[in-house]
């Protein structure tokens, strides 16, 4: 059987696919209709099994679409496929494309000034002299209301101040796929190797997904919860200033 499980704990290339297409909220189906790879490749290919693939030429084509979709750098997957995987790196997010240049918008500009033509000629109607005399347009002025003075608003009381949530993660034994995230932004997302350390403070709860859970120690809101859960496991946490919550 082909495989890339990684006897080392440390994380694969399924592994990876699998946390990144659950973080972007995406099914296995959804990923088979946008690359129009059948599900049952990309579930094989999710659990490191490359005998519907096609072979290793094939499967380097599945990653690198898959990839594209979920918005990863198929460039440390692609090295584990090719046995290369003692770096790793970080899976970084591409840079967003510079807009598209366009040119001048014709029939805008033509509409436009057809507008500002009409206007010009009411303007010229509304203000041609009158023949009536000016004392026929004298209007006698309404009585002024009295001035009131506006209620004051009331102060609003400043909102109490919450401790900010903290969590610290750190790689033992292996490597792994993580991403953290605060409400919808994303504050870190990537492949940690053995050894790596990342801390996070924020006042709203993070969001914590691992991709192998046997190879990471999480400490959430100064409590040491220690490793997440067994090698390979893909989990998810709410950290808040409680504690560490699965999600």
């Amino acid at each position: 059987m082909a495989t890339l499980l990684d006897q080392a704990g440390r994380t694969t290339v399924g592994a990876t696919l699998t946390a990144a297409r659950e973080a972007a909220g995406r099914t296995v189906e959804d990923v088979s209709a946008a690359t129009c790879i059948r599900p049952a490749v990309l579930r094989d290919l999710e659990a490191d099994r490359l005998e519907t693939c096609g072979g290793a030429v094939y499967a380097r084509g599945h990653v690198k679409a898959v990839c594209a979709l979920l918005g990863i750098d198929p460039l440390p997957l692609l090295a584990m496929l090719d046995g290369a995987s003692q770096h790793p790196g970080e899976v970084r997010l591409p840079k967003a494309a510079p807009p598209e240049r366009r040119g001048p918008n014709w029939k805008a500009a033509a509409a436009l000034a057809v507008v500002v033509l009409l206007g010009l000629l009411v303007v010229g109607v509304v203000t041609e002299p009158r023949g009536t005399p000016l004392a026929d347009e004298l209007v006698l002025a309404a009585p002024l209301a009295p001035v009131t003075q506006p209620a004051p608003k009331p102060v609003a009381k400043p909102a109490p101040v919450r401790p900010p949530a903290t969590l610290e993660v750190r790689l033992r034994g292996g490597s792994s796929w993580v991403s953290v995230r605060s409400g919808k932004r994303l504050l870190f997302e990537g492949v940690l190797t053995a050894g790596a350390f990342r801390a996070f403070r924020d006042p709203a709860p993070l969001r914590l997904v691992i991709g192998n859970a046997g190879a990471v120690h999480v400490v959430c809101g100064g409590r040491d919860t220690g490793v997440a859960g067994r090698v390979g496991a893909v989990l998810r946490f709410d950290c808040a200033r409680g504690g560490l919550v699965r999600a």
